[in-house]
């Protein structure tokens, strides 16, 4: 059986609407690193689990890592656990670029967690736990 991990960006990387606008190349490259330090948990892809998640985070001039969180789950703790750890990591990402006047910048990135002949949907709200 075939797996992989995909890094799907819906709508690319995004931040504040009103703010400065995050110069593209630069998304693109964070982008490109985490898509570097993909992986898909042991134990996850064993249970043959799967699932899409939006993950939020924050990153310095520098690039370094500020926070990161999870804005809308996938369902399953060990693919959201792994979306976090994926953040960390990646960092430190590219740094930005000059003239960029920030101290910080927001990004959300969708990730989906698949595999061959399995279907994947970005879900509203995860069912309470029994």
């Amino acid at each position: 059986m075939g797996l992989m991990v995909s890094i799907v960006p819906l709508s690319g990387l995004s931040g504040p609407a009103r703010a400065e606008p995050i110069p593209r190349p630069w998304a693109g490259a964070i982008a490109a690193r985490v898509n570097g330090f993909k992986d898909y948990p042991y134990m996850a892809r064993m249970r043959q689990k799967v699932g899409a998640l939006i993950v939020g985070f924050q990153v310095g001039p520098d690039g370094q890592l500020l926070k990161s969180w999870i804005e809308r789950s996938s369902c399953d703790k060990a693919l959201d656990h792994e979306a976090l750890d994926l953040l960390q990591r990646a960092s430190p990402f590219p740094p930005a670029p000059p003239g960029y006047k920030r101290a910080s910048t927001s990004f959300r990135l969708p990730l989906v967690f698949a595999m061959r002949g399995r279907e994947v949907w970005l879900r509203g709200s995860c069912p309470p736990s029994s």
